[in-house]
């Protein structure tokens, strides 16, 4: 089905339109001379060049801004002001009616010299061979031209909305594209801080889990009963860890909250008390407890993946954990005694520890001293940013 209202629409019912009116200016010309071939003949030539150079400027000169377009134009209309003089009539009507559509039609800008030039055709024939007043000439011309620019209107405004559809289409599919990015990137965060509770977690515990085990087989026929009690609480941790991992999996908490830091911090160094072979102390200023629960819960998991990072890769067998506050900041720094470290290559623990900082807009630093032990030192202004 066409739509009339489209560029192609109105190219085919310009020609349609241009066609017709030829055809009725060569039987206007077949009447007026039909006593005379030879005249019939002329005027059918004259009427088929005209048609030739219609279609040669619709078809290479789209473009008013073309010279050849604008003479192309200037021939047509006035072979049309000759037809009209030569034998008035429908064809000759609405052959002036294409004419003013091919300038109105199919540009934003009107053309006013060729408008001025297609009028000043129109009136000639009027003048000389039918005497017309100027004002009789132009109100005619003037109601052609009306009804030709509320065409006109129509179908830019039209275009404006198939135009303004468009660009609404593609922003509807923009934004479906940045809808898909930004739940994808949601999917990824929620993966990796998932991933990074398992780690901080879990996986701490799974450390200390392993130490006692180790401790239980190497005590088991000296000491059995201190075996025992490790296996206890080896197994007192194993539950704790499924605990943990259901807590995750579910992600029924946004983040893990810590009341009470001094008592979670001992905690944490219950898991390794019943073996033996390991030192933790702890100096902290009573007024951290004060502090929000994104501080404590920050300075838990950077002690606990300090400790765990120590036994695992350092080999410490000792921590230190002192937590100050001092000019509106909280100081903190975790030592072990572990192997030393030149080269840091930050891992997901230390990378999760930077991140939780940083994003308090505090700053740490990591680093041996001596070529031993292994120091996480870090500063949180009080009142940082929310997590």
């Amino acid at each position: 089905m066409i739509d009339y209202l489209s560029p192609k629409g109105r190219v085919l019912i310009k020609n349609t339109m241009r066609f017709g009116a030829l055809l009725f200016i060569f039987y206007n010309a077949f009447t007026e001379f039909h006593k005379s071939l030879y005249s019939v003949a002329i005027m059918a030539g004259l009427i088929i060049i005209v048609g030739c150079n219609d279609f040669i400027r619709e078809k290479f000169f789209r473009s008013y801004m073309s010279v050849w377009y604008c003479l192309s134009f200037i021939f047509s209309s006035a072979m049309n002001a000759y037809f009209t003089y030569k034998f008035m009539g429908q064809g000759t009507s609405i052959y002036s009616i294409t004419l003013i559509v091919d300038i109105l039609m199919f540009d934003d800008k009107i053309p006013k010299f060729l408008l001025i030039i297609n009028f000043i055709a129109y009136a000639i024939p009027y003048k000389i061979r039918y005497n017309l007043s100027l004002e009789q000439i132009f109100l005619n011309y003037f109601g052609i031209f009306i009804v030709v620019s509320i065409m006109r209107s129509i179908f830019f405004e039209k275009m404006k909305a198939e135009k303004l559809n468009d660009e609404l289409n593609n922003a509807n599919l923009k934004l479906k594209e940045y809808s898909d990015k930004i739940e994808e990137l949601t999917v990824s965060k929620e993966r990796t801080r998932i991933a990074q509770e398992l780690h901080d977690s879990i996986g701490h515990s799974l450390i200390a889990l392993s130490m006692n085990l180790e401790y239980a087989e190497n005590v088991v026929d000296i000491k059995p009963e201190k075996a025992k009690e490790v296996i206890n609480k080896a197994h007192a941790m194993s539950k704790n860890c499924i605990v943990k991992l259901r807590e995750v999996v579910s992600v029924m908490k946004e983040d893990s909250s810590v009341n009470n830091l001094h008592e979670a911090i001992n905690k944490l160094f219950l898991n390794f008390k019943s073996n033996e072979k390991y030192k933790f102390n702890l100096k902290m200023y009573d007024g951290i407890e004060e502090e929000t629960n994104n501080i404590k819960s920050c300075i838990y998991k950077t002690v606990m993946e300090g400790i765990t990072n120590g036994i695992k890769h350092g080999k410490a067998e000792e921590f230190n954990v002192e937590i100050e506050k001092a000019c509106d900041n909280i100081l903190f720094k975790v030592t072990n005694n572990g192997l030393g470290c030149s080269n840091i290559k930050k891992s997901n623990g230390t990378l999760g520890i930077e991140k939780r900082i940083t994003e308090l807009g505090g700053s740490v630093k990591f680093y041996s001293e001596n070529g031993t032990g292994f120091i996480i030192d870090a500063i949180i202004p009080v009142g940082g940013k929310e997590l």
